[in-house]
């Protein structure tokens, strides 16, 4: 038996004090590239899977492709129309209503007045009918 140690390998994965940990499997969305592959294996236009699945958690877009080749493996127009509805009706994709949206478009027309506000006095002045 011999008296050495032996260094063990260090798993890059695992996180260090103050390091990031790697993303998850539940982090990794559907981008533009992912959809290209989505639309080539739906049988659709890539617009098409865009619109459905931007922004989607990846295993949850081919759970939608699995169940709408299982209702319709013959028709690559009906599967389209299948994913955009179940996009539209869960707020999915394209169709997903940020929260934090209007929050940026306020800060961002308040940055604009902020930098121009003669031009906002005159667009209330406008707006009020000349003081009246």
């Amino acid at each position: 038996m011999t008296e050495k140690s032996v260094a063990r390998r260090v798993d890059r994965r695992v996180r260090k004090q103050g390091e990031a940990s790697p993303p998850s499997t539940r982090e990794i969305v559907v981008d533009g590239r992912y959809a290209e592959l989505l639309a080539e294996d739906l049988g659709v236009k890539v617009t098409t899977a865009r619109t459905a699945f931007i922004g989607e958690p990846q295993r949850r877009a081919l759970g939608v492709i699995a169940w709408a080749f299982k209702h319709e493996p013959d028709s690559p127009e009906r599967r389209a129309r299948m994913v955009l509805s179940w996009a539209r009706k869960r707020g999915a994709g394209a169709f997903r209503r940020d929260e934090d949206a209007e929050r940026d478009i306020a800060r961002q027309i308040a940055a604009h007045w902020i930098e121009h506000p003669d031009r906002l006095a005159e667009t209330l002045h406008d707006a009020l009918g000349n003081g009246r």
